[in-house]
């Protein structure tokens, strides 16, 4: 079953997907939920707008992401990326491709065939990213994509900003580096916190909230490295385990 939880009241709420049965995928900021419903067959995509729920398989074959004006991205029903706003449907790209998330701009972060693209004004970037397949699977209201590049085998996340894309690996303080290899980058907001996976002393998979800190010698906030709230854990006297949800204070 699909459901709203309230935090400010402590409250469930039930979605009512078209099937009964389902998923949801993305909120936005008006409670309106884009989820896949499931029903002894394929999924399909829908929209809740607070009171009742649209099927969208007609237009869509996936719903990935939502923004305030209630535009859909994911993938229409030839397997192009598109964007869904007022009924309208539109493809990004002739290719094959996904589109994950989309801000209050209108720009959309996705992946054609492994490549990452940025959709910004009416037009799509491909990311360069050296001949390195990825996805890019987050885009904040500043424009900043995050995603991961690799095949599975050597992943790494990135974080794309102002035209140049950077491993975030290279981007750690010394003590995080010291301690941390990122894997893979799935969100961003527009505090510029970055949320993936990573492996921490050669452990498993943990998660990670990557943290920009300000540089000394600049009057505003600017991104000159990664402060990981999971390397700052290591220096407490009680011992935290961050994939478990303990809150550092």
């Amino acid at each position: 079953m699909a459901y709203i939880y309230d935090s400010n009241n402590e409250r469930f709420t039930r979605v009512p997907t078209p099937s009964g049965f389902g998923t949801a995928v993305a909120i936005n900021d008006t409670g309106h939920v884009i989820g896949l419903g499931e029903a002894e067959g394929p999924a399909r995509p829908y929209l809740y707008d607070g009171h009742a729920s649209r099927d969208l398989s007609g237009s869509l074959g996936w719903a990935f992401g939502i923004n305030n004006a209630d535009t859909v991205v994911g993938y229409g029903v030839d397997g192009r990326p598109v964007m869904l706003q007022g009924g309208s449907v539109t493809p990004l790209s002739s290719q094959p491709g996904q589109a994950y998330a989309i801000n209050d701009h209108g720009q959309i972060a996705g992946s054609l065939t492994d490549r990452p693209f940025l959709y910004s004004d009416g037009r799509l970037q491909v990311l360069d990213t050296g001949g390195q397949p990825g996805q890019a699977r987050d885009v904040n209201e500043r424009g900043w994509v995050v995603g991961t590049l690799g095949d599975g085998s050597a992943d790494t996340p990135f974080l794309y900003r102002d035209g140049v894309l950077r491993d975030l690996n290279t981007l750690l303080t010394p003590r995080a580096d010291a301690a941390w290899n990122l894997l893979e980058g799935n969100a961003i907001n527009d505090r510029g916190w970055i949320v993936g996976a990573g492996s921490l002393n050669g452990s498993d998979r943990r998660a990670f909230v990557a943290i920009p800190v300000p540089e000394p010698s600049a009057a505003v906030l600017m991104l000159a490295g990664l402060g990981l709230v999971g390397a700052a854990a290591r220096g407490r006297r009680r011992a935290c385990n961050m994939a478990r949800g303990c809150r550092i204070s």
